[in-house]
């Protein structure tokens, strides 16, 4: 197989066409299978300055025959910009029966998730997973759809898919855990969120729901590397004012005055035990 080096698509992609002005020469099919491969391996590993240049140089030397798999692949790359206006024109002329269902079916719920079309998100999405079930993206994806409309027992199944297929992932792990919490069962939420932080202790997000969420059970911070974060600590002062223990919320709210690094007025109302949320 001839694939054209990567160096010299993105310096073609800055030049023209042709000396002539002609249209640029069409490639076999075989280049473009590689060329395609290439620009999926670069749009993977979220290098997307060479993927747009790449994408670019090669949109008019593409054999036709790969016209559907280029556009479902352009989509991919404006939902990874979070472009999802542009990503569904690109996806638009293609003839679902000539791809793969699942991520053709994938993309358009990925577009419908950033619109937030939750219905439409959830009907592709749970396509996509009936055509790949050992998926985790689109099981988590799914997972975040359904819990956004509320269906907490159907999203708590679609991340337990995603953690099977992908075992230990602490963003499902998160996201699986508020699904939980939603339910009423807190413990399995606050045991997903500690093995979450474990796997990630520098996601500060994930910290701040297992301080939420522990200060809410009447439960101590765990210690740890964002237990002096003033986000943090705010965050257990939230979780602890929303089960009205407003004496251990006090004293949240006082350590995260304490540890911001400037002056934050409702924070500092909320310290002097004033949980009003009026303006000034």
């Amino acid at each position: 197989m001839r694939l054209l080096p990567i160096a010299a698509a993105l310096l073609l992609s800055a030049t023209p066409a042709c000396a002539d002005g002609l249209p640029p020469e069409r490639l076999t099919a075989e280049e473009s299978e590689g060329q395609l491969l290439l620009i999926e391996k670069a749009l993977a590993a979220g290098r997307m300055v060479q993927t747009d240049a790449m994408l670019r140089w090669l949109e008019p030397r593409l054999v036709d025959g790969y016209r559907n798999r280029f556009n479902l692949l352009l989509a991919e790359y404006f939902l990874a910009r979070e472009d999802a206006a542009s990503a569904e024109a690109a996806i638009a002329p293609v003839d679902g029966a000539l791809v793969d269902s699942c991520r053709f079916s994938g993309i358009w719920g990925w577009i419908a998730f950033q619109k937030r079309d939750w219905n439409r998100a959830i009907a592709m999405l749970a396509n996509a997973v009936d055509a790949c079930p050992g998926d985790p993206g689109r099981w988590n994806l799914l997972g975040q759809a359904l819990t956004k409309r509320g269906e907490y027992a159907a999203s708590i199944e679609a991340f337990d898919a995603a953690l099977t297929a992908a075992p230990f992932q602490a963003a499902v792990l998160n996201n699986r855990a508020l699904s939980l919490a939603y339910s009423g069962e807190m413990a399995r939420a606050i045991s997903d969120l500690e093995i979450a932080v474990a796997i990630a202790p520098e996601n500060l997000a994930i910290s701040d729901n297992l301080a939420f969420l522990r200060a809410n059970a009447g439960l101590d911070m765990v210690k740890g590397p964002a237990s002096d974060d003033a986000r943090t600590l705010a965050m257990a002062g939230e979780g602890a004012l929303a089960a009205s223990r407003t004496g251990i919320a006090t004293s949240y709210f006082t350590q995260a005055v304490l540890a911001y690094d400037r002056f934050d007025p409702g924070l500092w109302r909320k310290a002097n035990g004033n949980f009003e949320t009026g303006g000034e």
